[in-house]
């Protein structure tokens, strides 16, 4: 399919596309122990929309970005699982998440704008929890997960031995 000029991807897709973007770039400042940036983060996850927007037609009402600020756990503990719950068997789900991510005892979270280091696993995000349970129990079943994550930079923050680790496949496999 050609418009303007630009060749488009091909994608079968019945229902509606649905998007949730997740970046975070820079962490609270006021954490007493800073969890170090991830440069580019808010770029790629712009591009990624503009990519969903430009060359798959996504209508901007069906995609969710928490970039920043709006990524705080609350606001997507709050948002996430209705996106997900409300998801057709026809749609077509993207989830895409740039930022730090860790596994503790094969559990998987992911840090938030709120995150900190003093208490990392009690303010971020399970993946288990929060996406792949939802989307096991969704109609939907077409769904595409983006992870740009690792847990390196967190252990070099933390500069003592840990328990945490980068993420692990075996969660994810499961679902």
């Amino acid at each position: 399919i050609h418009k303007g000029g630009r060749r488009k991807m091909s994608i079968e897709v019945v229902g509606e596309i649905h998007a949730v973007i997740i970046a975070v770039q820079d962490y609270m400042p006021t954490n007493p122990t800073p969890i170090p940036s991830i440069e580019y983060a808010n770029n790629d996850a712009k591009a990624f929309q503009n990519m969903l927007i430009e060359t798959l037609d996504v209508s901007k009402n069906n995609i969710h970005s928490f970039i920043g600020e709006q990524a705080k756990l609350e606001i997507v503990e709050d948002e996430l699982p209705s996106i997900i719950e409300n998801l057709s068997p026809q749609d077509t789900f993207f989830f895409y998440y740039v930022g730090h991510a860790f596994s503790t005892r094969e559990e998987n979270s992911f840090t938030l704008y709120d995150s900190t280091q003093e208490n990392l696993t009690g303010t971020s995000a399970y993946f288990d929890e929060l996406l792949l349970e939802p989307l096991s129990a969704s109609p939907c079943k077409k769904a595409l997960l983006f992870i740009y994550a690792s847990a390196t930079d967190l252990l070099k923050a933390k500069n003592t031995k840990s328990t945490i680790a980068d993420i692990s496949e075996i969660e994810f496999s499961k679902h």
